[in-house]
This record gives C-alpha cells, sequence and structure tokens, in this order.
C-alpha cells in the first residue's frame, strides 16, 4: 500500500512539472532580429549605423522601442544600444554599484563603468535618447570611450 501511494505521488509530481513547463511555452520574446540598420530603425525609431570596420553585425529590436548593435571591432566584441528614453542605464548589465569615470566631450559626458568580469560600460545622452556601449572581453577604456565618442558622432 504504502508503494502504491508513493508511485502515485511521484507520477503526480511529474505531471505538476510537465503542466509547469508548458506554462511558459507560450511567453514571447521581447527580441527581435532585424536584417539591416533600416530594418531597426523603421521597428524602433532608433539609427545605429556601424562603422564600416565593425565585424560581425547583428541588430535586435528589444520591445519595439529599444534598438540593439552587436559588431565585433579589433577582435573584442561590443552591444551598443538606443532608447528614446531619459533612463540613466539601458546597458542591462547589472552588477554590484560602482563609481563612474565621467569623461565630458563637447555637450556631453561618457560616463564609463568597470564592472571587473562582466565588463566595461559607457553610458552616454544626447537630447532624449540614451545610448550604451557594452564590451565584456575589452578592459581598455580608450577604445570603449573612442568608440562612444565615435558612434554619438555618427548617430546623432
Amino acid at each position: 500500500m504504502k508503494r502504491t501511494i508513493a508511485v502515485i505521488l511521484i507520477i503526480t509530481c511529474l505531471f505538476a512539472f510537465v503542466g509547469c513547463g508548458k506554462k511558459n511555452a507560450g511567453v514571447v520574446n521581447p527580441m527581435v532580429e532585424c536584417e539591416s540598420a533600416s530594418e531597426l530603425y523603421d521597428m524602433t525609431g532608433i539609427n545605429l549605423t556601424p562603422a564600416e570596420e565593425f565585424e560581425a553585425q547583428s541588430y535586435f529590436a528589444i520591445n519595439g522601442k529599444l534598438a540593439q548593435l552587436d559588431f565585433k571591432y579589433n577582435g573584442s566584441e561590443y552591444t551598443l544600444r538606443g532608447e528614446n528614453t531619459d533612463d540613466e542605464d539601458i546597458s542591462g548589465v547589472y552588477g554590484d554599484d560602482v563609481e563612474p569615470y565621467d569623461f565630458p566631450i563637447g555637450d556631453i559626458t561618457v560616463s564609463t563603468y568597470d564592472y571587473g568580469d562582466d565588463g566595461l560600460v559607457a553610458l552616454w545622452h544626447i537630447d532624449d535618447m540614451s545610448f550604451s556601449l557594452h564590451s565584456i572581453d575589452s578592459n581598455d577604456y580608450v577604445v570603449v570611450l573612442v568608440l562612444s565618442v565615435n558612434l554619438t558622432a555618427e548617430n546623432n
């Protein structure tokens, strides 16, 4: 009798776990891959046109309003994001609170954050637009800063 009850409990638990897994099957992924910078612009209204020397470019629209460009530059991988928002941080990188290194460049300030193993993040704002540049495998502040400045000039 105890064995029968144990088997029934095990089967009931298995059905419960399988049922839980199926509930999440309908969750929609907010990231939509785009074929080009122009398709990304059409979906988000954000212009993230990559420089010619950027390799392995991928474009994503997130929730229809945040634009993301993934690319390689000098062997390191980067993620550039832009959104019509006044949010402080759209990078999607979360870690311990770290103090930024701020670099004023003309009318904007590029704030860089070192998240250790989670990489470097640069954040900046132009009018009502927020931008972020993230690299997990580049520890060179100068490259991240220069890319931030060049991307600002190209996308402004």
